[in-house]
C-alpha cells in the first residue's frame, strides 16, 4: 500500500494504520478475505468503499450485493447461499476468512487533520530517541516502549484518528 502522503514518518504512519484498522489512504484497489459474520450484513475494513467490484460468500460469488461507503454490505434481495448453493435466509457465512472482497477504497488525499496527527506522532517519536529495531517489508518498528510512546501522545490525537477508526469486525 503506498504511503499515507509523500514524506510521512514510516514508523507514524504505521502506528497511524495500526491505530485506524485500515490503510485510510490513498485510494487502492485490493482483494482481501475477512471473516465471515453470520448475519445479514457483512462488514468490510473500510470507512470510504469507492466500489466493491466483487464478493463472495463461502465462495460464492455474490451478484449485485447492497453496500454504503462506510464497508457495510447486505447480501441483494435478503437471501444468502446455503451449503448446497441454493438460495437461503439472509446470512454471510460464518466461516472464518469466509468472505472475499475485490474493493476500491481510501481517501483520495490523508485527510488533513490525520496529517497533522502523523506530523505530532513524529515529533514524539523523535523526542523518544532512536527507534531500536526495524524492518523495512512489513514497517515493524519497535520504540522504547508502546506504551511510552502512547503516554506521550496527548489523548486529543486519538480522539481525531477515531473519527477514520473502523470498529471491531465479527
Amino acid at each position: 500500500v503506498p504511503d499515507l502522503f509523500p514524506g510521512v514518518d514510516l514508523a507514524a504512519q504505521a502506528m497511524i494504520r495500526s491505530y485506524c484498522g485500515w490503510h485510510v489512504a490513498p485510494v487502492v484497489t485490493e482483494t482481501i478475505r475477512v471473516d465471515g459474520s453470520g448475519t445479514s450484513v457483512q462488514m468490510l475494513p473500510t470507512m470510504r468503499l469507492a466500489s466493491l467490484t466483487s464478493i463472495s460468500s463461502d465462495g460464492v460469488e455474490i451478484p449485485s450485493p447492497e453496500w454504503s461507503e462506510s464497508g457495510m454490505v447486505r447480501l441483494p434481495g435478503g437471501w444468502r447461499f446455503g451449503a448446497d448453493y441454493e438460495w437461503h435466509s439472509a446470512r454471510w457465512s460464518r466461516n472464518l476468512r469466509g468472505v472475499e472482497a475485490t474493493m476500491t477504497h481510501g481517501f483520495d488525499e490523508c485527510p488533513a487533520e490525520v496529517k497533522a496527527v502523523a506530523a505530532a506522532f513524529t515529533d514524539t517519536i523523535s523526542a523518544l530517541g532512536p527507534v531500536e529495531s526495524e524492518a523495512a517489508g512489513s514497517l515493524n518498528y519497535k520504540l522504547r516502549s508502546a506504551s511510552d510512546m502512547r503516554a506521550m501522545i496527548d489523548g486529543v490525537l486519538f480522539a481525531i484518528l477515531d473519527r477514520y477508526r473502523i470498529g471491531p469486525l465479527p
